[in-house]
């Protein structure tokens, strides 16, 4: 456990300094500078997205300074968040090396990590998803009510973030009306905290 916590927390820094200290600027498209405005004027959302990136973004900056290195900070915590979802995941299939080394290929993807440095909605919804995913299988195997609330927040959050998240809100549905296990979830009061 702690080396998995020092590995992630040592991709943070590391990512970080990486970002403040090789970027003259945020990014080249504008992405986050962007973010940063809508956030500021805690928008429902634009023409281009939905509005739940730019609220953190402004919930972030809120209390960090309004520095490049501290929304590279912020792209890199996003990132950690994510991990400790894989993590969590992996912990139901392996002990603590397989845990650890799903961390790590999880910290060599580029989704994960340089490309995710520009925090913009396909950043954000990564830790949004992956914690998801967890919830949706704690769902499965023990059908508690907090579990059931988490995936409704964690669904309404991703629908907020990117409008793309209803690819894998249909997935979690089609599974849980295929599988058998599931299905008995989804049409109980599990299921119907979920849709509510």
């Amino acid at each position: 456990t702690a080396s998995i916590v020092g590995v992630i927390l040592l991709f943070v820094l590391a990512l970080t300094m990486h970002a403040a200290f090789s970027k003259l600027n945020l990014d080249q498209y504008g992405d986050m500078v962007e973010n940063y405005a809508w956030g500021a004027l805690w928008q429902w959302g634009t023409y281009k997205h939905p509005p739940f990136f730019g609220w953190t973004t402004a919930a972030w900056f809120a209390v960090f300074p309004h520095e490049n290195w501290a929304y590279f900070l912020f792209s890199a915590v996003n990132c950690a968040l994510t991990f400790a979802a894989v993590w969590r995941i992996a912990a139901r299939f392996g002990d603590g090396n397989v845990q650890l080394m799903a961390v790590i290929c999880a910290m060599l993807m580029p989704p994960l990590s340089f490309l995710a440095i520009k925090y913009n909605a396909n950043s954000a919804m990564t830790p949004i998803w992956a914690w998801l995913f967890v919830f949706y299988l704690r769902g499965l195997e023990g059908r508690r009510i907090v579990d059931a609330v988490m995936i409704g927040l964690l669904a309404t959050a991703a629908m907020l973030t990117k409008y793309h998240s209803g690819v894998v809100l249909l997935a979690l549905f089609l599974h849980a009306s295929f599988d058998k296990q599931a299905r008995a979830a989804l049409l109980s009061t599990f299921g119907l905290t979920v849709l509510v």
